[in-house]
């Protein structure tokens, strides 16, 4: 999945919900280390999109 493609992402369950115009992705949480999670949010939050 290209980070520019991604139009919304979505906290639900342990799980962030990326989704694009025409895919869904999920990444479970709950199984990333502590500090890869914490980079991954910084990435995320550099993206122009909505979250719910």
């Amino acid at each position: 999945m290209n980070l520019t493609e991604i139009k919304q992402i979505k906290k639900f369950a342990g799980f962030y919900i990326l989704k694009t115009d025409r895919k869904e992705f999920k990444i479970n949480t709950q199984i990333i280390d502590p500090d890869s999670l914490a980079e991954l949010n910084a990435e995320l939050e550099k993206l122009n999109v909505e979250w719910n």
